[in-house]
């Protein structure tokens, strides 16, 4: 609440506090009324529906209820009429709480109508909630309220005391001809609208949002893409199509690491001589290091082109993580155990090639273990 004289308040000062008090009478009244049918159910005055009618029927008069609820309340005869009576006076307590808080509640509201009435009764907009509704300058319009329901309104409370020039052009299609004569006949296309229900609000905000997600992933998608830097598909060893440049950094650093993994296999193999059967020969390993290699060198070239860098500078880079990764692949402590247990397969070569470390005393094997050497 404000604590301006009500003549110092702005329409939509005004107005902003009658919406708050008459939605708090409307959870007053709709309490009070429960509380009512609560008491026709009690002394026996079962309600009925009826077509057109807001609510329950009930037979009995108000004044009728009271008087049969008071009897029940005052005078129990039995065990079971006292609990009756204990509860009858319960909803008696709470129907007379609501009652008297509806008065407070119209006690509060006068002072805010009547000024609306004093400055001549600005003007409003309700909007009726529905995807054609339209904007009313009250809701008692005459074009409303011919369903089976009383047509519900979303208050806009912004509009109160525009003009009737403001509240057309805002209301565009929407404006209701018969409270705003001066609005002109149109549709969506011819007459856009600014006005929009709660539901509509919600429904387009969940749209911009979604719109925002699907601009937000096709940018990082962007971001994130790669491809060749004639504009052609990347692809991997395998031929899928690589989409990402993370992807692509992945695999030239898997194509470069096979330089360091032969490496490696020289050094182990000048150890020990006696493990070569254990490796694919020395053609074959030249071989697929020359490939993989030429395979980085291209997504490289990809990469360099998307960054605006050098193809040597994304070299340098990618070349550490590609001993790394020879080292992970062909190194750790588990390595040497995996590699003995899958040379044990080679049943013959393994029986004769620890026969032989065990007659010269050496442990099989073990150059697997060697520190690397800096490649």
């Amino acid at each position: 609440m404000t604590d301006k004289p009500l003549t110092e308040m702005t329409p939509v000062e005004i107005d902003t506090e009658l919406s708050r008090l008459w939605n708090d009478e409307a959870q007053a009244e709709a309490r009070r009324l429960s509380l009512q049918a609560s008491l026709h159910k009690q002394v026996g005055d079962e309600g009925r529906r009826v077509r057109g009618a807001r609510g329950l029927v009930f037979s009995l008069s108000w004044e009728q209820v009271l008087e049969k609820a008071l009897m029940k309340a005052l005078a129990p005869h039995t065990e079971f009429e006292a609990v009756v009576a204990r509860d009858v006076k319960q909803v008696l307590t709470n129907w007379a709480m609501a009652a008297r808080e509806l008065e407070v509640l119209a006690a509060e509201i006068k002072p805010y109508v009547d000024e609306y009435v004093r400055r001549g009764r600005w003007n409003r907009v309700f909007l009726a909630q529905s995807h054609d509704g339209h904007a009313h300058n009250g809701t008692e319009c005459t074009t409303c309220h011919h369903g089976e329901e009383r047509t519900q309104f979303a208050w806009l409370i912004q509009y109160s005391g525009k003009t009737e020039a403001e509240i057309v052009a805002d209301a565009g299609w929407r404006a209701c001809t018969t409270c705003y004569p001066s609005a002109p006949v149109g549709d969506e296309k011819t007459l856009p609208t600014k006005m929009f229900t709660p539901d509509e609000e919600t429904a387009r905000k969940a749209r911009e949002e979604r719109e925002e997600v699907r601009t937000r992933r096709a940018a990082n998608k962007t971001a994130k893409g790669i491809t060749a830097p004639d504009g052609g598909p990347l692809r991997d060893r395998h031929g899928s199509r690589i989409e990402t440049e993370r992807a692509a950094v992945i695999e030239a650093t898997d194509g470069l690491s096979e330089r360091y993994k032969n490496l490696r296999i020289e050094q182990i193999l000048t150890a020990d001589p006696d493990l070569t059967p254990f490796f694919f020969d020395r053609d074959k390993r030249t071989e697929n290091e020359a490939r993989d290699r030429s395979h980085a060198m291209n997504l490289i070239v990809a990469i360099a082109h998307k960054r605006g860098v050098s193809d040597e500078e994304v070299l340098a880079e990618l070349e550490p993580k590609a001993l790394a990764k020879a080292k992970r692949d062909l190194g750790g402590k588990d390595w040497a155990p995996r590699f003995r247990y899958s040379a044990s397969f080679h049943e013959g070569v393994f029986d004769a090639y620890t026969a032989k470390c065990k007659a010269e005393e050496r442990k099989p094997f073990e150059a697997l273990t060697l520190r690397w050497a800096k490649f």
